[in-house]
């Protein structure tokens, strides 16, 4: 996803029956295209996995979305450690 300059990603990660399990507004004040966010997600949830939905958009300084958009069906488990190299699922 490119990037410009002080430009807002927002992150959003929402469980199977369409609820927030977080969301954050991150700033990127020295923003450059091909950098990579990396963030943490505390969350829960009620079983030991279940289906969710990652989305990505950038935003202007009013909050709204700036044209770049990015969503991703995923499988979110209870507890541990992703399972695969780093680098291989870039946005």
């Amino acid at each position: 996803m490119l990037v410009k300059k002080d430009t807002k990603v927002y992150v959003a990660l929402y469980g199977e029956d369409e609820r927030l399990l977080y969301d954050e507004l991150l700033n990127m004040p020295n923003a450059s295209s091909g950098e990579y966010i990396f963030v943490k997600f505390p969350f829960e949830i009620r079983a030991a996995g279940e289906k969710g939905f990652l989305q990505v958009t950038t935003r202007d300084n009013n909050g709204c979305i700036d044209g770049a958009e990015y969503g991703a069906g995923l499988f979110i488990l209870e507890w541990g450690q992703p399972d695969y190299p780093s680098g291989q699922y870039d946005l």
